[in-house]
């Protein structure tokens, strides 16, 4: 009889966003990053192999891959953009 295992890995996905003190050229407000990561910045290069950031197609590139952590880079797969405000 063939015996199985669960493994539960836990994850923190999450973002943040700045207000740039001066806006780009393009008129772009704020820096944006995204990432995700191990919880107390536990290392998860061996359960995540790549993280695929889907962004709004008005994004160069919207869909971008990373690699998973590497062993010195605890807080990994991290993706920054810069982005505008909306206007009203």
């Amino acid at each position: 009889m063939a015996s199985s295992c669960t493994v539960q890995v836990k994850l923190e996905l999450g973002h943040r966003a700045q207000v740039r003190r001066k806006p780009t050229t393009e008129g772009f407000t704020h820096d944006w990053a995204v990432f995700v990561r191990g919880p107390d910045n536990m290392p998860i290069q061996h359960f995540v192999e790549k993280v695929i950031f889907y962004l709004h197609d008005s994004f160069p590139k919207p869909k971008r891959g990373h690699v998973a952590c590497r062993p010195d880079n605890r807080s990994c797969c991290r993706e920054r953009h810069v982005v505008s405000e909306p206007t009203n």
